[in-house]
């Protein structure tokens, strides 16, 4: 797979992430909450999301591209770590805190990853075919170190599990 179409790919599965991270916003709103359901999100979206699919833009993808601009990329590592500081918000905060900062987490991915997509389009032609072939084995390299023999679609069967028992709540 080539390296533009895997990160489609992973943004429509950070997507499903922050999707099921409102679902559970809604039933902590309601005065339901689950801390063992909302552990199992955020240890999946420290996985998935930090760790392998933001790990293959910082160590691999933002250096191949950063010189195509450089004001843009840098914009994207600070909405990497507000994400994590939001992320961090949800563990931590209260339950009115938790809901604000998944509601701010979900604009900010939504908006991040339209900018991404548009950038990496414009980027993927530019960049040479060694250059591609190195950044899809660089990604390999990554997903091998954090998913171990996993992949992105076992984390969209894991999202369809939380999804269904979140729908229970």
């Amino acid at each position: 797979m080539d390296w533009l179409k895997e990160m489609y790919e992973e943004h429509c599965a950070v997507l499903k992430i922050s999707n099921l991270l409102a679902a559970y916003s809604k039933k902590l709103g309601e005065g339901r909450e689950d801390q063992g359901k909302l552990d199992e999100i955020l240890e999946m979206s420290h996985a998935f999301t930090e760790l392998c699919h933001h790990g293959k833009e910082e160590k691999a993808l933002f250096p191949a591209i950063v010189k195509h601009d450089k004001k843009l990329v840098a914009g994207l590592m600070k909405e990497h770590a507000k994400g994590k500081m939001l992320m961090q918000a949800v563990r931590d905060g209260t339950r009115d805190g938790k809901i604000s900062a998944i509601r701010s987490y979900g604009a900010l991915i939504r908006a991040h990853i339209v900018k991404e997509n548009n950038f990496f389009n414009d980027c993927y032609e530019k960049l040479g075919d060694g250059e591609c072939r190195a950044l899809s084995a660089a990604f390999r390299r990554i997903n091998s170190a954090v998913l171990g023999k996993g992949s992105g679609s076992d984390i969209l069967c894991r999202v369809e599990k939380l999804e269904a028992a979140i729908e229970k709540m």
